[in-house]
């Protein structure tokens, strides 16, 4: 018994003297006209379906948002991959085209800005730069 003590646990002693005292109180409940009413059985809420994958959208113009977005950044890339200068048109690297995009909040590696490019026809220059 040594061990129920020492994990703040209540004692035999204990839990009788709480069922005295539930009873008193259920006693008291019900001479002052109270009733208590038995249920049959319980209902249990639905079960809410749940993954370990949370990126999962359940929303079902999910990949026509998807497509939009994917427009908007083609479109993004297509504005920055070309620069005028006084000496003609400069295309940019993609790690450049990545700088710019992070520097905009917009969070994507050279490899997907790569994979837009070519989605999309967008030519980029390939200077062997270290991918981000």
């Amino acid at each position: 018994m040594h061990h129920l003590t020492t994990l703040n646990l209540p004692t035999p002693p204990a839990r009788e003297d709480e069922r005295r005292g539930l009873l008193l109180q259920v006693a008291a409940f019900l001479a002052g006209g109270g009733k208590i009413e038995r249920v049959p059985h319980t209902e249990r809420a639905p079960i809410v379906p749940t993954s370990w994958n949370t990126s999962i959208s359940r929303n079902k113009r999910a990949r026509r948002e998807y497509q939009r977005q994917r427009l908007e950044l083609a479109k993004r890339i297509a504005e920055l991959a070309l620069v005028e200068t006084d000496l003609g048109p400069i295309r940019r690297t993609p790690y450049e085209i990545y700088q710019a995009l992070k520097a905009q909040g917009i969070r994507l590696n050279t490899v997907i800005v790569e994979q837009i490019a070519a989605q999309h026809g967008i030519e980029l220059r390939d200077d062997g730069r270290c991918r981000a």
